[in-house]
């Protein structure tokens, strides 16, 4: 993910369907946060990229409380 996120390389060398896929991508929006921050950028610049993440956290949370939760369950029943 961090090679589709633009971890290593600038997403702009990189084909335009691989940079579409990169906005699914957490490290995409921390890395454009971290550089409008880098340069000079203010909170409400940085802003969009800190709100996706955070509802990137919020969606990826409940789809592993989801997932894990039966396997927990299972688990207590066969002590």
């Amino acid at each position: 993910t961090c090679m589709l996120g633009g971890c290593f390389w600038t997403l702009a060398i990189m084909p335009e369907f691989m940079q579409k896929i990169a906005n699914f991508i957490p490290q995409k929006w921390a890395i454009e946060a971290v550089e409008i921050a880098a340069t000079g950028g203010t909170f409400s610049d940085i802003a969009l990229p800190l709100a996706i993440l955070s509802l990137m956290a919020v969606i990826l949370l409940a789809v592993g409380s989801a997932v894990l939760r039966p396997s927990e369950r299972g688990a207590g029943q066969g002590a």
